[in-house]
């Protein structure tokens, strides 16, 4: 398969995640049983491209985020919490997975991540949800990038 049929499958699949914006609840997900790509790589999907200041490394960052097993169950949600969530991003105080997934992400838009294991938490489990080895998918919805220089 080309890359760029990968990219159109990747987006026409991603265009069916729901918009936690429009609905105000938090986002489900379903199995992710089909992946166009290799299970090892990090995938990156914009849902909704933002217009705003854009993520670099050290900036200090706050979400809205659904964080799902590949089944579709949901094992964190700040949406669920009704409390954003803050990181620094690319500084390693996060998953792997967001610290490369979120790179160049502007305010306002809305981003799908497909997170390989060893970008995740690799061999140790997390919480009650969260096995060794698990694969994870994450709906993300940039609020806020504050940097140095703001």
């Amino acid at each position: 398969m080309h890359s760029s049929e990968r990219s159109t499958i990747t987006l026409a699949i991603s265009l069916h995640l729901p918009n936690p914006s429009d609905s105000g609840k938090t986002p489900a997900f379903g199995p992710f049983n089909e992946n166009p790509m290799s299970n090892d790589e990090l995938q990156v999907t914009d849902i909704r491209l933002g217009d705003g200041k854009a993520v670099v490394k050290g900036a200090l960052i706050t979400t809205q985020y659904t964080g799902t097993l590949e089944d579709g169950t949901v094992f964190d949600s700040s949406w669920e919490r009704g409390k954003p969530f803050q990181c620094v991003i690319g500084t390693g105080r996060v998953i792997k997975g967001w610290d490369q997934g979120l790179m160049g992400m502007q305010v306002g838009g809305v981003r799908s991540l497909y997170v390989p294991a060893h970008l995740a938490y690799g061999e140790r489990s997390m919480g009650a949800h969260i096995k060794p080895n698990s694969n994870l998918r994450f709906e993300i919805e940039l609020l806020e990038v504050l940097t140095r220089d703001d």
